[in-house]
């Protein structure tokens, strides 16, 4: 019934519209359609002006590029390919730039530490168990309070936003330790960090290779086919990492963070293999493989 409704609707503007051009001399109807032109070009620029931002933006692209299922590349793909690669260049997470700082942060160590609640002038431990946190790697630091309370250096502890309400509860008040459920920037923890204690996922693996700081890897046994360990070996297979089964953490894993801080020739040995193995240009590489198809 709203087909027919609608229908019956454009026809008759439709009908009004054509008598009307009927009606009216050729030099009047050539200043309408020149005054329409000018004016649906003011409205078209207005409309890209306030909502370019969005009609242009990434997850619309993403939208439009998961709706299109066809085979090949269609003119609008393509469009919208490359304005994901112009988004994903503009992205600072990425690198594109040959040139680019390791420490994309423009603040000192100095500066970092104070955003960061740390002493600049202690050694600095970076406990990162993932976005929801390592079970594991928790326990490791809770089951070894009393040594971090007595020691010259202090922790920056990513506890995991599962577990972090749980640790809150313990009343933990060390002054040797920062307790954050997750860190925002990264980049700021990466640059005062002296040793970093990580599981070892892909993307883990890729960051840590690329900021070639002396490393300590706790793989997760709860993996498809035990994928972390796998790219934990190759890590230390190579002299970029020691490697802590999680099994051991709770009782090992500080330990070998302690002795790994007061052995300088093995912190140099893991930056320089760390170095060698980063793939700094990956994003980059990628948009260029992306160009050669299309």
């Amino acid at each position: 019934m709203n087909i027919i409704f609608y229908t019956v609707v454009i026809s008759v503007i439709i009908y009004f519209i054509v008598k009307y051009i009927a009606n009216i001399s050729s030099k009047k109807l050539s200043k309408g359609i020149r005054f329409i032109l000018i004016l649906g070009l003011i409205l078209f620029a207005i409309l890209f002006a306030l909502g370019g931002r969005f009609l242009l933006s990434l997850p619309l692209t993403l939208a439009s590029l998961a709706l299109l299922k066809l085979k090949g590349l269609s003119i609008f793909q393509i469009i919208s390919l490359f304005r994901l690669i112009q988004t994903l260049r503009r992205n600072g997470r990425f690198s594109f730039n040959n040139n680019q700082n390791k420490n994309s942060s423009n603040l000192s160590v100095s500066e970092s530490c104070k955003i960061l609640n740390l002493d600049e002038n202690k050694k600095t431990i970076l406990v990162l168990g993932g976005s929801l946190g390592a079970k594991s790697i928790n326990e490791g630091i809770l089951n070894n309070l009393s040594i971090i309370r007595e020691s010259s250096f202090q922790v920056l502890w990513q506890t995991g936003d599962y577990y972090y309400d749980h640790i809150l509860s313990k009343k933990i008040e060390e002054k040797n330790l920062v307790v954050k459920s997750f860190i925002k920037r990264m980049d700021l923890a990466y640059k005062v960090a002296d040793i970093i204690i990580s599981r070892a996922g892909a993307i883990a693996i890729s960051e840590l290779s690329y900021i070639s700081k002396p490393l300590i890897l706790i793989p997760s046994p709860n993996v498809v086919d035990d994928h972390q360990r796998k790219n934990a070996n190759e890590i230390f297979r190579n002299g970029g990492c020691l490697l802590v089964e999680d099994k051991d953490a709770k009782d090992n894993m500080l330990n070998q963070a302690i002795n790994l801080l007061d052995n300088s020739e093995m912190k140099i040995k893991m930056k320089k293999s760390l170095g060698k193995l980063a793939k700094p240009d990956a994003a980059k590489n990628i948009v260029s493989k992306i160009y050669e198809q299309i």
